[in-house]
């Protein structure tokens, strides 16, 4: 907390919050009232904890004008279950613009990353198979190029045992990309 303090103090007023693509009331709120403070986000097993992580942090990755790398560190959830959700969520945000699904993008879940030749199946008679392929394709591309360029890392179990963990993993990031947000 005194270093997220000192981070926020540093900032000053210069700081014009930052830029959240996929939910622009929310970057209000969040740039504006919650300024300098922690969110700290609990709930139940299955409550969308980390849907709400992964939609978050990637969604800050998303703006180039954030400057921003996201490390997304869990000791619960697995890479794959992590990915599986950035890849849904890059998915529709990229396909928002097809003409067909114009605003909302392809509706993705995380039935169809995981299990895509069942839904295809499915979806096949609707005239959707080959939309949900497609959206996949760009979601996976977009992960990957998030990746490749180190903007977002997903470390999970059994990688992760406690929060010393995370600290040598942010001062890594620190250290090669001192004058990015981490």
């Amino acid at each position: 907390l005194g270093s997220f303090k000192e981070d926020f103090d540093a900032k000053g007023s210069d700081f014009p919050g930052y830029a959240l693509p996929m939910m622009p009331e929310f970057a209000k709120r969040f740039n504006n009232d919650w300024r300098g403070k922690m969110i700290a986000i609990g709930g139940t097993e299955n409550a969308g904890k980390s849907s709400f992580g992964v939609f978050m942090s990637t969604n800050l990755t998303l703006a180039e004008e954030n400057n921003c790398r996201a490390i997304y560190m869990t000791i619960d959830d697995t890479v794959q279950t992590l990915f599986t959700k950035q890849i849904a969520i890059l998915a529709k945000w990229h396909t928002r613009d097809w003409a067909k699904y114009k605003g909302q993008g392809f509706p993705m879940n995380l039935n169809y990353v995981t299990r895509p030749r069942y839904w295809g199946s499915i979806l096949r008679e609707f005239n959707m198979e080959d939309d949900m392929y497609n959206a996949l394709q760009i979601g996976y591309q977009e992960a990957m190029r998030l990746a490749r360029e180190e903007r977002y890392i997903i470390i999970g179990i059994p990688h992760v045992h406690d929060l010393n963990d995370f600290r040598r993993s942010i001062s890594r990031f620190r250290n090669i990309y001192h004058n990015d947000n981490i």
